[in-house]
């Protein structure tokens, strides 16, 4: 089974994705960054040879990729669900373009702080067994979110 290096792993952590493995498993942590690399990664693969799971191999082309002129720039934005005596979220994490390409929803969530699962439902990008994968929102972005604007991330720039 193949698996990444220690050059490998450092350039993800760089990337804005923490790669960890125990006796349990993978487990992957984005940053919005690290969704920046993700999808665009993907954007740029061909539909037929588009990797349908969260594999090492595409851990590896995330690693040595480099951003060109077709990158899109990732959007994340919270849309409050209406519910009787809580809130709960959903997101909708896509590359802006017109309409948004690849949205990938995530929730309903009853809040937006610790790591929040995603890639559960398998439609995006599907988990290999014995793996698990978080988004990690910062204390700033979650307050964007919660005042109703949207995350944006870029090459060089997060925010």
């Amino acid at each position: 089974m193949p698996s990444l290096s220690s050059n490998e792993v450092h350039g993800l952590g760089l990337r804005g994705i923490n790669v960890e493995t125990d006796i349990y498993g993978s487990h992957y942590t984005f940053t919005t960054q690290g969704l920046y690399w993700l999808f665009n990664v993907l954007h740029e693969q061909p539909a037929a040879k588009r990797s349908k799971k969260l594999t090492v191999s595409l851990l590896k082309t995330i690693a040595k990729a480099a951003p060109n002129d077709h990158w899109r720039e990732l959007r994340i934005k919270a849309v409050e669900l209406p519910t009787d005596g809580a809130s709960y979220y959903q997101l909708a994490i896509y590359l802006n373009g017109t309409p948004p390409r690849s949205p990938l929803t995530v929730g309903p969530l009853s809040g937006l702080s610790g790591p929040i699962p995603f890639l559960l439902e398998g439609r995006f990008l599907a988990l290999p067994d014995y793996a698990d994968a978080n988004l990690l929102l910062t204390e700033e972005e979650q307050g964007e979110l919660l005042a109703g604007g949207f995350l944006k991330a870029r090459f060089g720039l997060q925010g």
